[in-house]
């Protein structure tokens, strides 16, 4: 974890947060050892902490140090193009109620009061195909 991000990724952030129509606003936190972040949303719904993680491949060390600010209806963004994370880990952070994702499924969640309920289309297609076995 830490501040390990190129700065057009986090201009691509903001610009995508300032592009969609529910936030209100995208305040960078204080903090020096993380990217974070507090998403202020539309229609009455609450705000969301956002973490931008520098991780290559967001694991479960990675989730078990996450930063101690984020708690239940924040989320997670795996903010580099090549990032990935370990898909298990989506689970157990929709039980403690984090979203965990990338920045295209973080678009979606924030239209939901419920951001870490958010499933993306691939995660859905999954759970489709799962069920039908």
């Amino acid at each position: 974890m830490g501040r390990d991000l190129h700065p057009t990724i986090l201009s691509f952030f903001l610009d995508r947060m300032a592009e969609h129509t529910i936030v209100v606003s995208c305040t960078p936190l204080p903090n020096d050892d993380d990217y974070l972040f507090e998403v202020a949303r539309r229609c009455g719904m609450a705000p969301v902490l956002v973490h931008l993680s520098d991780a290559y491949r967001y694991g479960e060390v990675d989730y078990l140090t996450r930063p101690s600010q984020l708690k239940r209806g924040s989320f997670i963004i795996v903010a580099k193009p090549e990032g990935d994370y370990a898909e298990e880990l989506v689970n157990q952070a929709r039980e403690d109620g984090i979203g965990l994702g990338n920045i295209g499924k973080f678009m979606g969640a924030l239209n939901r009061r419920e951001v870490w309920k958010y499933e993306s289309p691939e995660e859905r297609e999954r759970s489709k195909r799962e069920r039908n076995r």
